[in-house]
């Protein structure tokens, strides 16, 4: 089988494990919803699994640095479709975290390893660029089906039902990720690309890495604390699926089109913009309710997700440009931080709540705090771009030669 085919069953496998994901992204939070659970206890449960994402990520790519990415990968599948099937009995706060945990951790053994199973395919001649919009484009696309698929089906309060076709879904994607081969250079092979290009310094990284968390952590409040506003002004759960794809396919159409603005990541006037779009994004959710609006900031939020996250990727991997396992394993583990926002937010609308403030103005807090932790991260930014002047751009000049 050609090398492309592999990557397009690769890619399938992706995908079909990005609409498991989004549904159980979308129905994690109705479900506790239903269950009665606290603006605290939601905020706890969405932070779980991000937590057991980031811890999964480093642990797996620290202890598992030797094993087969393909192993790993099916391990990490199977052990989210049990995940899946303990969300659907849940029905305590405590179950739900650790339910939570086990699809974070699981997720720590899928998305690094996948990535990084795209980047093995180099040795084959196929340009890094092209192999992460494969893989950004599967599971964005996969995803963003997912959550609105589960908006609707929430809506019509199957929300239970939708851990269990998660489940299907996973089945699905393990008996095709058991296809493709791991490909990895022979002894005496040479090196691929990305092993050759030019090695990015730490502040240039820890810019990239500034952003992504961010932005990562503005498209989590969305997912994981707004649902609660969203029902105390009175809307169905349906614009939440509405939302969430929106961002998810925005981020597609940002991949799909990476060729534009691959170039410039890395500039301070990129960051600028970004920061700006993020704050409007926060300052919406708080105090806007008209859905098209809300769709178009959405989408908006989507398209700075997708280049916070392509530098990101493109940095990590850069950074360790002879490993670029440990580069795909930093950059996932990152994403995992950035979803413990909600933990903070939804502290902070329990508390403000506790102390007498207004439910509405309660909920509104944790996109306002956000809004400023955006504008101090993007100070820090411009100071850390500012040294290396030179070495600003994330995307190698030969990157940018051979790209398409």
């Amino acid at each position: 089988m050609e090398p492309a085919k592999h990557v397009w069953i690769l890619a399938l496998a992706i995908a079909l494990y990005g609409i498991a994901t989004g549904a159980i992204l979308i129905a994690v939070p109705q479900a506790c919803l239903d269950a009665g659970l606290s603006s605290g206890a939601i905020g706890l449960v969405g932070a779980s699994g991000s937590a057991g994402y980031a811890a999964g990520c480093l642990a797996f790519g620290r202890l598992l640095r030797g094993a087969s990415t393909r192993r790993v990968l099916l391990g990490g599948v199977g052990t989210t479709l049990g995940a899946a099937l303990g969300l659907n009995a849940a029905g305590a706060t405590p179950s739900f975290v650790a339910c939570q945990m086990i699809f974070g951790m699981a997720g720590g053994a899928v998305w690094p390893f996948a990535s990084a199973w795209m980047l093995e395919f180099q040795a084959d001649g196929i340009a890094r660029t092209r192999l992460l919009r494969f893989y950004n484009l599967a599971w964005t696309t996969g995803t963003a089906l997912g959550m609105y698929l589960t908006g609707l089906l929430c809506r019509g309060g199957l929300v239970r039902e939708t851990f269990t076709g998660a489940a299907g879904l996973l089945a699905a994607a393990f008996a095709l990720a058991l296809v493709p081969r791991s490909r990895r250079p022979a002894a005496g092979e040479p090196a691929a690309p990305a092993a050759n290009a030019p090695r990015i310094g730490r502040s240039i990284l820890l810019a990239a890495i500034l952003a992504n968390v961010t932005a990562v952590g503005t498209r989590s409040l969305i997912l994981v604390n707004y649902p609660e506003l969203n029902r105390a002004l009175g809307f169905e759960a349906d614009r939440m699926g509405l939302f969430t794809a929106a961002t998810v396919l925005a981020m597609m159409a940002a991949f799909a089109f990476g060729t534009v603005y691959e170039p410039w990541l890395g500039l301070r006037r990129v960051y600028v913009v970004m920061a700006a779009a993020l704050v409007s994004c926060l300052l919406a959710f708080a105090f806007v309710n008209h859905v098209a609006v809300l769709l178009a900031v959405a989408a908006l939020s989507g398209l700075v997700n997708a280049v916070t996250f392509q530098g990101s990727i493109l940095a990590a991997t850069s950074h360790f440009a002879a490993a670029p396992r440990r580069g795909t394993t930093l950059h996932e583990s990152i994403i995992g931080l950035g979803g413990l926002f909600p933990l903070a937010g939804g502290v902070l609308a329990s508390e403000l709540k506790a102390a007498g403030t207004a439910p509405l103005d309660a909920l509104r807090s944790p996109f306002l705090a956000l809004a400023g932790i955006t504008a101090v991260a993007l100070g820090a930014q411009v100071i850390l771009v500012s040294r290396r002047t030179a070495a600003r751009r994330l995307l190698p000049p030969a990157d940018v030669a051979r790209k398409g």
